[in-house]
């Protein structure tokens, strides 16, 4: 990214829970069992991303509140 800050806002937002095994589609997984992962985080999404060498970033927002904890969620382009 040549030092420039990017702009966040129009990358595509992605929500553990997407991946998750353990969530059924009604509470917003996205992908089949075989391929999800059982309770990604954050820093392993974003691990993941580093590795293959995905621009990336991670927000936290007081205003989402899912499973009684505040909902952190990734963004990729």
């Amino acid at each position: 990214m040549n030092g420039e800050v990017p702009n966040i806002k129009k990358w595509v937002v992605f929500y553990p829970v997407y991946i998750n095994s353990k969530k059924t589609v009604a509470e917003g997984r996205r992908i089949s069992l075989a391929k999800a992962c059982e309770n990604p985080t954050c820093v392993e999404i974003s691990d993941c991303c580093n590795h293959l060498k995905v621009p990336n970033a991670i927000e936290v927002c007081s205003c989402v509140i899912c499973d009684a904890i505040v909902e952190m969620w990734r963004r990729m382009r």
